[in-house]
């Protein structure tokens, strides 16, 4: 069984305030910001901006809580309502149909005969553009169930009346003190500039935060705040000797989703005033439920995961007193079925070595002693599954020793499902396994030709059994020494085109109880020039003793290496695209990432870089998240590529300029009805790492998966590496694409600039038709969308190039996933177009 560390054995507890913690990465606030390192004078902007934020925690909270806020009697303002979107998501604000993407356009009010393509939400704190073709239909809820406790605070101004119109972030943030008051230096074009700030209002769900001494007010979460801090700041605006103030209070609490902070408010209220004590203590036994519905929400999402054993030990200490019916049914069951499971994991590898011992062929035992080696040796709960079929059926009387250690061996190799009887059919195929693993490894062509003469004489390794076997191979690369929580660099070599090894870089955090039997998301990290890999790998995934929002989710947090340290703003060269590729191929064959779920992310100088390869390489991710960073250069020319691919971006309302160069990609992007994006922008909020916005990127994340394999592809291409996508990849580029003056200053570069068209299309009548200017194609072909049970033609340049039956093949089989490490999408059959 792993260890846990004691704050994650408590986290599920009901004195836990795991949801509203004061440590800071768990209020939100940005885990590596303490030791943010300035950018040299002279740059634009500063890494300072990576400051404290804060966590605008799920909407469904507010929801479960509205039996306890009608015990309580709520008052203040009314929500302003809620947007569902098709995927599922919610945007809880004031909803506003705008014209476009640009400050005039947002400011413009609403006319009669203008249409409005793009929706605005405004949550007071930050501001969601989402195109209309998004919104679910009836979409659009109307506030007012719920209402919110809201508290002034007055603040006295003082100064001039300077206004803070564009920064690059916060430095020498000091905390808000018992007024509500800090200091603060953030960096803009005219230099460092000292700032008082006053916190004016608060509610649930952020505080307003005004300049004292300069024009500017933007939001934070209430979370960010220290809970202590909170506490003064609200007594000071109430009287204490108010029951309906403390009410009040309580109510902020609660619709906060603070628990811990209500229940002591409400315990507070009987000890201060007696007469309310029954109300008060039904409201506590409600509270006590309500975070028992939270916890047991935990508790799936870490067994989803693949946290077995965090959430059996968090359900075993479990408090039952005031727990409902419904949840300590839950707890049961959960409890149960972790108690199955371990007994299932002692009984298949004793039941595997009984039954081996029954079996009386010397060589045949020989045979199988290693088979049952590795499966007793690796077999763990994300493996068990594939051994249901052996364990339900090793009573039964009917089948021999050998059919059932033929039902385990299979099991484990093809899923029980796909369970076989016949063991010399089994054992067959564990060689045939074994031959798959040594080509993927093996780095010499002629080595992998005679390894596949090999496996082609084998019965029963079959082009439809390797599929079989592909998805619970081991993996072929070994990472010895690395632990869950723990970042590892690891060194991929690379051999070049004119014959000379390069190594690139890439850093790794695995999540807890990581194993390789079960598929985790993952998501690629691309650090900004002000920070250090170590840094971007803490804003996901945190540490092994303060776990992040990644290790919650189970998921890999992969950053490339694939910025020299000097650089200071993206180039767009393609050996940034290599590493990125490189990294995340090297990763499938190191580690279970499941390649439907990748997701590519990047602060500042690496949200750049997000933009540019996601709308160069489509293919091989579920959705980009760019943060504070900024579309140019290739952008220009590649946006339409992004077509299929969601997006979530995240900036600051007076960050630089980066909305006005931003809207010109985002807003053709809203537009257009295939495009699937959100627009985020912190009003008032400059150049920051937004850690804020991080739970709303895992929800959104868990909504959307890879497109595979469209049956259109049509891409502009403007570098040779970003030629390939999906199943074809194109070769010999035209050289005035490559010779295109994208870089170089604005002037007349849109007239000289030359992309290529990638253009390939199947037909329903089985023909791949290619129009490009590339000198050769290969393409990749799977029957997930091209007949392989009908002739194919493809065709390019008005002349047919292929006319024939398409059969799978092993060789293409394994070279795809040698080359790319996908086995959630493995090509079967080639055609090499010249």
């Amino acid at each position: 069984m792993p260890s846990f560390t004691q704050r994650e054995c408590d986290i599920f507890s009901l004195n836990s305030d795991f949801f509203h913690s004061s440590t800071r990465q768990q209020q939100g606030l940005d885990p590596a910001s303490c030791q943010q390192p300035a950018r040299p004078a002279g740059q634009a902007y500063d890494a300072r901006a990576f400051g404290p934020t804060a966590v605008r925690w799920l909407l469904a909270a507010v929801v479960l809580a509205l039996p306890l806020l009608s015990l309580l009697a709520t008052g203040g303002t009314a929500v302003a309502g809620e947007v569902l979107l098709k995927d599922g998501t919610r945007l809880e604000g004031r909803p506003v149909p705008i014209r476009g993407l640009s400050k005039q356009a947002i400011a413009q009010s609403v006319g009669l005969t203008t249409t409005y393509p793009i929706l605005m939400v405004d949550t007071g704190m930050q501001r969601y553009f989402v195109p209309d073709h998004l919104v679910a239909e009836d979409g659009l809820i109307a506030g007012g169930l719920v209402r919110t406790e809201q508290f002034k605070l007055p603040q006295k101004r003082s100064g001039g009346k300077q206004m803070v119109a564009s920064l690059g972030g916060l430095r020498d943030v000091t905390p808000f003190d018992e007024f509500g008051r800090r200091r603060v230096t953030v960096l803009t074009a005219g230099g460092p500039l000292h700032i008082v700030q006053g916190i004016t209002e608060l509610n649930p769900h952020h505080v307003t935060v005004t300049g004292l001494t300069h024009l500017w007010e933007h939001g934070l979460a209430t979370s960010s705040l220290p809970p202590e801090t909170l506490h003064q700041l609200l007594y000071q605006a109430i009287d204490e000797q108010s029951p309906d103030d403390r009410l009040a209070v309580a109510r902020f609490y609660l619709q906060a989703g603070m628990y811990r902070e209500s229940a002591r408010e409400l315990d507070s209220i009987a000890a201060d005033f007696p007469e309310l004590k029954n109300r008060t203590a039904e409201v506590l036994r409600e509270l006590r439920q309500l975070q028992g519905r939270q916890i047991m929400s935990e508790l799936a999402r870490r067994r989803e995961a693949g946290q077995f054993e965090l959430a059996s030990a968090a359900a075993r200490q479990f408090p039952l007193e005031g727990a409902s019916a419904e949840v300590l049914r839950e707890i049961r069951e959960l409890t149960a079925s972790s108690d199955q499971a371990r007994r299932n994991l002692s009984r298949a590898v004793s039941l595997m070595a009984d039954l081996q011992a029954r079996i009386e062929d010397a060589a045949l035992v020989a045979r199988i002693i290693p088979v049952r080696s590795e499966i007793s040796r690796l077999l763990d709960r994300a493996a068990l599954p594939r051994l249901d079929a052996f364990l339900r059926l090793a009573e039964d009387d009917t089948l021999s020793p050998r059919e059932k250690l033929s039902l385990a061996f299979s099991g484990w190799m093809l899923g029980s499902a796909s369970s076989l009887t016949d063991l010399e059919l089994t054992l067959r195929l564990w060689e045939a396994r074994r031959l798959i693993q040594n080509y993927l490894l093996e780095p010499m062509p002629l080595r992998r030709t005679d390894i596949l003469t090999s496996l082609s004489t084998i019965e029963g390794a079959s082009p439809e059994r390797v599929l079989q076997l592909i998805p619970r191979l081991p993996f072929h690369l070994e990472t010895p020494g690395i632990q869950p929580g723990v970042p590892m660099e690891i060194e991929i070599p690379i051999r070049q085109a004119d014959g000379t090894e390069e190594t690139f870089r890439y850093s790794v955090v695995l999540p807890p109880e990581y194993s390789p039997h079960h598929n985790c998301p993952a998501i690629v990290a691309l650090r900004p020039a002000e920070r250090s890999i170590e840094q971007e790998l803490l804003w996901w995934a945190g540490t092994a003793e303060d776990p992040g929002q990644a290790q919650r989710h189970g998921t890999i947090v992969i950053a490339p290496h694939y910025a020299d340290d000097n650089l200071r703003s993206w180039n767009y060269n393609a050996r940034g695209h290599e590493i990125v590729i490189e990294a995340l191929r090297d990763a499938r064959r190191r580690f279970a990432i499941d390649s439907d779920r990748v997701f590519l992310s990047g602060h500042g100088m690496g949200g750049d870089a997000a933009f540019d390869l996601g709308m160069s390489h489509p293919d091989r991710f579920a959705g980009v998240i760019p943060i504070a960073g900024i579309s140019d250069y290739y952008c220009k020319w590649y946006w339409e590529n992004a077509r299929t691919l969601p997006w979530y971006i995240v900036a600051g309302e007076i960050d630089r300029d980066s909305l006005a160069r931003n809207a010109r990609e985002v807003n053709r992007m809203m537009r257009r009805p295939e495009f699937n994006l959100i627009y985020c922008e912190y009003s008032g909020r400059g150049y920051e790492s937004f850690y804020s916005e991080i739970h709303n990127l895992f929800d959104w994340m868990s909504r959307h998966r890879r497109q595979r394999n469209p049956t259109e592809i049509d891409l502009s291409v403007l570098r040779p590496i970003d030629g390939q996508a999906w199943w074809i990849h194109a070769e010999g580029l035209p050289p005035q694409v490559i010779a295109s003056p994208v870089l170089t200053p604005d002037g007349d570069r849109r007239t000289r600039v030359s992309p290529m068209t990638l253009n390939a299309r199947v037909s329903p009548g089985n023909t791949i038709y290619i129009r490009s200017g590339a000198s050769r194609h290969t393409l990749w072909l799977s029957p997930e969308f091209v007949n392989f049970d009908e002739r194919l033609a493809v065709r390019s340049r008005g002349r047919q190039h292929f006319n024939d039956f398409v059969r799978p093949e092993l060789s293409a089989i394994l070279e795809d996933l040698r080359l790319r490490g996908d086995r959630q999408n493995v090509y079967q059959a080639r055609i090499i177009i010249e």
